[in-house]
């Protein structure tokens, strides 16, 4: 479902017009000719470029298909007549035209790539390549007209490469590892052999701070059984190191590994360490390099093809959409460290170096002609569709000599499934992390698992702040946005929770720990204290309370339709920064230039999970006027006029980024609708934190 939704609502469909089928009661079929495709950049699904014994390509006249674990949508549409009888049964006042369109919607399902002679002009005879594609028309679709239809319209609705392997590997869930079939499954996951328990414990017996600093009684433990477990929960509220135990797992498996090879004598096994987002991998790999420094192992970053094109770009094939460039670029600190793969395939002395910049300049030659003149004034372009395949080709061939070389692999939990990482690290990954796993969806963090065949799997993140985002409303009503690691959170026998922090004044820690982590959540001593408190904060005799709510009512507003400001129904309000909505951002970022205000950071609370800062002002953007609000309302009311804001996941972020000071902004006569909010708005007017807007901060 939430593959379909994303197909549906992405720009990725293409249009191909005069192409005939062939049906067959609801199944049918199309081709197309390889050169075709191959100017076009069309893709129906992955055929194997050599056969089991490595023979050449599997093109042959038999028309051997391969199924598509993982097909893409088809929209069909022809203009056909209608018949004398239907058109009497109509009647002539109502009909307007003598033709009708009809539409069938299908799956791809089946494909195969073929050889056949065809003849030319002059009479001769050439041999051309057929990508033939098989594809089963959905039940609700109405029956095709005719079982020959010529000169149809079909657009192809691409899933996302993401999903397709996602699907893919689900699909091979039965071939999978125990481990991997036990985790999916809720079955009982067995120890180590005795081998692996004598190797985790020499590494314990030779201490596992790594030289960094002390870990406390929970960190310890959990970076112990982390060891000797085949499958480790770490949870990690905020600002309890949870993102520096995973560096030091990296060491220390590495440093397992290093053992094991001595011990055993067979090649050194591999770690993926994985997440989510580039930005979540990115900060381990930097403090890997930053905190270990000589004693970090070999690492290498692995990009996605989006992200590599913006480095490398090839004409024709954009992979970047303004939604999402803000996130992609490589990292400039892994980029000067020498550790960015499509970098490292291009450094001096590397094998295929030389034909790759050749390439390079060759490419950004084309990409700026575009880019830069007119297409009525623009030269034919130099880049060749062979040169395409042949850049293609040598990049599989780079990466799948050079990942071999290093310790551990940095990438988002979806490149992990992708063929060339599997294919480089085919049964040489042993430990596999999934760092802010409670932000993956359970297909996200089960497929490496599925992939990899990993020998260890340690799963890091924190169920009580962001959840996965999933844009099909019944998909996740349906469980899927329940991650794995939330599945599991509540099994002892697997979790250790992290329960002292180290980032939040003691005052500001007392609410999120008691409401969202049952009052388990404590401030390690010091921390908070030590500095001297802003004299605006409230306090009494012995403390000040370095948090506040300012209670402000305003118009609120709502963007129409999707912009680069945010997504449609994104809102906005004119009251007066953690914001919750992306219009919000934009306003504020505005309004700091119009009036010369300096604001360092503006970001919306999703965008800032994994960020702390001194001072944090959280604005709540949602407001209407008080007659508006029922005395009793409803949870459907709460969601529609509260939004985002009732999430409980969202609110733990929001409340615990300030280290030093927290101000919120917003209408109190809203917020107490919500059960949690109405408990925050109560406990501040306790300890006299509640002002109007007006009246914060005190005149001094």
């Amino acid at each position: 479902m939430e593959s379909t939704f994303n197909a549906v609502h992405s720009e990725e469909s293409v249009i191909i017009n005069e192409v005939p089928l062939k049906f067959k009661n609801i199944q049918g079929m199309f081709e197309l000719d390889q050169e075709f495709c191959d100017k076009r950049d069309l893709e129906f699904g992955y055929i194997p470029e050599v056969d089991d014994n490595e023979m050449g390509l599997l093109i042959n006249e038999n028309k051997t298909y391969f199924p598509l674990p993982s097909g893409n949508f088809l929209c069909i549409m022809k203009d056909q007549n209608l018949d004398w009888e239907t058109k009497q049964k109509i009647g002539n006042q109502v009909l307007h035209n003598d033709t009708y369109l009809w539409s069938g919607h299908a799956e791809t399902t089946k494909i195969c790539k073929y050889q056949k002679l065809e003849q030319r002009r002059n009479g001769g005879q050439h041999r051309t390549t057929k990508i033939r594609v098989i594809f089963q028309l959905h039940e609700n679709s109405s029956p095709p007209p005719a079982t020959m239809l010529d000169d149809c319209r079909l657009e192809i609705i691409y899933k996302s490469p993401v999903d397709r392997r996602l699907e893919t590997h689900l699909k091979k869930i039965r071939q999978a590892s125990d481990l991997a079939k036990n985790i999916a499954v809720g079955k009982d996951i067995n120890f180590p052999d005795r081998i692996h328990l004598e190797v985790a414990e020499q590494v314990e017996t030779e201490g596992l701070d790594v030289d960094m600093w002390p870990n406390n009684q929970h960190q310890h433990w959990a970076i112990k059984t982390s060891l000797k477990r085949r499958f480790k929960l770490i949870q990690g509220p905020p600002g309890t190191g949870k993102t520096y135990i995973g560096v030091k797992l990296v060491y220390l498996f590495n440093k397992f590994n290093n053992l094991m090879q001595q011990r055993t004598g067979d090649t050194k096994n591999q770690i993926i360490f994985c997440g989510p987002s580039n930005r979540s991998v990115d900060l381990v790999a930097r403090l890997v390099i930053e905190k270990l420094g000589p004693k970090a192992p070999r690492i290498v970053r692995i990009y996605g093809t989006a992200i590599e094109q913006l480095s490398f770009p090839i004409p024709g094939r954009a992979s970047v959409t303004r939604r999402n460039i803000s996130d992609a670029k490589a990292d400039p600190f892994l980029v000067e460290h020498c550790v960015v793969l499509h970098y490292l395939i291009r450094q001096e002395g590397k094998p295929y170096a030389a034909r790759l910049k050749e390439l390079d300049e060759q490419f950004a030659d084309d990409v700026s002609m575009l880019e830069e003149i007119d297409e009525r004034n623009r030269e034919p372009l130099k880049t060749t569709v062979e040169m395409i395949k042949e850049y293609k080709d040598i990049q599989s061939k780079a990466t799948k000599e050079e990942l071999p070389k290093y310790d551990v692999l940095f990438c988002t939990t979806s490149l992990v499934a992708n063929p060339k990482v599997l294919k480089a690290t085919k049964d040489r990954v042993y430990q596999l992390i999934i760092d802010e796993s409670g932000m993956c969806s359970e297909p996200a963090t089960i497929v490496p698992i599925i992939a990899t065949s990993a020998k260890q799997v340690v799963l890091i993140g924190d169920h009580k702040q962001l959840r996965p985002i999933i844009k099909c409303k019944e998909a996740a009503k349906l469980g899927l946005e329940t991650s794995l690691f939330e599945r599991y959170s509540g099994n002892i026998l697997y979790k250790t929770m992290l329960q002292e922090q180290y980032r939040m004044h003691p005052k500001i820690c007392e609410f999120p720990s008691k409401h969202f982590y049952d009052g388990e959540l404590k401030t390690h001593p010091g921390v908070g204290t030590s500095h001297q408190p802003l004299q605006m904060w409230p306090h009494t005799i012995n403390e000040h309370c370095p948090h506040v709510f300012c209670h402000v009512e305003g118009d609120e507003e709502m963007l129409t339709v999707k912009t680069e400001a945010g997504n449609e129904q994104s809102r906005f309000n004119d009251a007066e920064v953690k914001q919750v909505y992306n219009a919000q951002c934009t306003a504020l970022r505005a309004e700091s230039v119009k009036t010369g205000i300096t604001m360092p950071i503006v970001s919306t609370v999703v965008a800032s999970q994994g960020g702390e800062w001194d001072y944090v002002i959280f604005s709540l953007v949602r407001s209407i006027p008080s007659y508006r609000i029922p005395k009793q309302p409803t949870r459907g009311w709460c969601f529609q006029n509260l939004g985002f804001i009732t999430d409980k996941n969202q609110i733990n972020v929001a409340l615990t980024r300030a280290k030093k000071g927290l101000v919120i902004i917003g209408n109190r006569k809203l917020l107490v609708c919500d059960p949690v909010w109405k408990d925050l708005v109560h406990d501040y007017e306790k300890k006299n934190c509640m002002f109007n807007g007006t009246d914060f901060p005190p005149a001094t």
